[in-house]
């Protein structure tokens, strides 16, 4: 009886070895190179016929992943037959499917989904019915846990990572593998940061505020039984638990330091790049193209065709680009009529550098730029204040002092403040002329009197500004710009209305 398994065995190993000898399981060979089959059986009275191995066999090894993805294809191939019947799958668990109790019976629908399995995998699968059985202990007379509520979560997903707050309960360390791709603590400010990979955008919230936002989370613990069934915990509140978690994701602190900054290890550095420089060219790059001279033309158009002007101001906005982490000290007053297309070319720089995070607009700074709550200035390139006039805006002495700053407390309604560099550049728009007389003695400003050749006609260019392909190109220009050589305030371009 003994010899006659070992030979059952020796056909099993000897099938396996063909099946595995077949170019697409060289990666699982790889995995063994150096593991070795040793005859171990010393009682054996016929060696020839025995083949033993032992745990780091590769054969065994490779066969046993090789049945486990086959038995996982199957059990895939299960559940999109169950779901043919509209039937809802709480779950995927080892070897089977958690599907939850309707008025059809699962028992009625074996042998099609044998059928549909064997179709789809070539494999004949023999299926039965296994009913769940929870234990009265793990729930409560008012708190049930439905078991089709029961769902796994996807490690380390790309998906939004609300979208597993659907109402279904998992367990803690599922959740908080999830969360933690978008949440985590700020040690040095007690703050919580809680990230949106859908628009980029990031909030900044206390203890409270992330307690009260979330305290509708759940999760369940799930108890596997000798038996094969599994009981269920009442629901526990999740962001309770994570708060107390001795393993919480954490930074020291946030900062924003865009290069050439530097960026120690335990902090959270918010700065990942421009929105122009992510972008993925499927056609040849032309830094000269039409659109690139159509972009130079309104810039020398807003500086009244004066040369100097025009290559200061270009300039200014390449060194956005190549030095993110150092400002020039100097803010650009762009004053005109209506129309004359300074928000055109606002609206350029703000899609290369990225609209929602790093680019900010207001046409009312005292509510949005000069009172406590500063947040909205946190990773920000480029402020735009629009229909500026000398007594709400120039005479600040809060914004003079935001255009040379290196860093600024950042608060925001309800969390706590916190210290951040501050390397937001200005663009100042407006069409009054008092502006020039309050500005005039002040080198902190670049002040541009705009032609009105592009009045009523600015849509010309509206088609390059909207399209990525051109801002790309107008990006690469901007970094082949040689801004070395330039002293931003003493190489200021004189106005026609003003001096220094």
């Amino acid at each position: 009886m003994l010899n006659g398994t070992f030979l059952k065995w020796a056909e099993l190993y000897d099938s396996a070895t063909i099946l595995l000898s077949h170019p697409s399981f060289d990666d699982l060979k790889k995995c063994h190179l150096e593991k070795s089959l040793t005859p171990t059986d010393d009682n054996a009275s016929d060696k020839t016929d025995v083949v033993t191995i032992d745990k780091t066999d590769p054969i065994a090894s490779m066969m046993a992943i090789y049945l486990q993805t086959q038995e996982c294809i199957c059990v895939k191939a299960l559940a999109k037959a169950i779901m043919v019947e509209t039937m809802s799958i709480g779950a995927i668990i080892n070897d089977g499917v958690l599907v939850s109790k309707t008025k059809k019976d699962p028992s009625i629908y074996l042998d099609k989904w044998s059928e549909a399995i064997l179709l789809e995998t070539s494999l004949a699968i023999k299926l039965a019915v296994k009913p769940l059985v929870i234990d009265p202990k793990w729930t409560t007379s008012n708190n049930t846990i439905p078991i089709n509520t029961i769902t796994p979560l996807p490690l380390h997903s790309t998906i939004n990572p609300d979208a597993w707050m659907d109402g279904n309960l998992y367990t803690y360390s599922d959740m908080k593998d999830l969360w933690e791709q978008s949440t985590f603590k700020i040690v040095k400010s007690g703050n919580y940061v809680r990230e949106d990979p859908v628009d980029n955008s990031r909030d900044v919230l206390s203890e409270k505020q992330i307690t009260d936002s979330y305290k509708h989370l759940h999760f369940s613990e799930f108890k596997f039984e000798n038996d094969g069934s599994i009981t269920v915990s009442a629901s526990i509140p999740f962001i309770n638990r994570w708060l107390l978690d001795r393993d919480i994701k954490y930074y020291r602190e946030i900062v924003f330091n865009p290069p050439p900054k530097a960026v120690s290890p335990n902090s959270y550095n918010i700065w990942n790049g421009t929105d122009v420089e992510r972008y993925t060219p499927m056609k040849p790059v032309n830094i000269n193209s039409e659109a690139v001279l159509a972009y130079i033309n309104m810039f020398d158009v807003l500086c009244n065709r004066a040369p100097a002007a025009t290559k200061y101001l270009i300039d200014w906005i390449a060194q956005i680009f190549q030095q993110p982490g150092l400002k020039s000290g100097t803010a650009i007053v762009l004053q005109g009529a209506d129309g004359v297309g300074k928000n055109r070319a606002t609206d350029l720089i703000r899609n290369m550098l990225g609209p929602k995070d790093k680019f900010f607009q207001t046409a009312s700074p005292y509510n949005t730029l000069y009172g406590r709550f500063t947040r909205l200035r946190e990773g920000k390139l480029l402020i735009v204040i629009n229909e500026a006039n000398g007594h709400d805006n120039i005479a600040n002495e809060i914004i003079k002092d935001m255009i040379t700053c290196d860093e600024f407390i950042s608060e925001g309604k309800g969390s706590n403040a916190h210290s951040m560099n501050c390397m937001a550049r200005f663009i100042i728009t407006t069409n009054n002329d008092n502006v020039l007389n309050i500005i005039q003695k002040n080198c902190r400003y670049v002040v541009f009197e705009t032609s009105s050749e592009l009045k009523g006609n600015v849509d010309s260019i509206s088609n390059h500004i909207d399209d990525p392909h051109s801002r790309y190109e107008f990006y690469k220009y901007l970094m082949a710009r040689d801004i070395s050589e330039i002293n931003w305030m003493k190489d200021r371009p004189l106005n026609s209305r003003w001096s220094t």
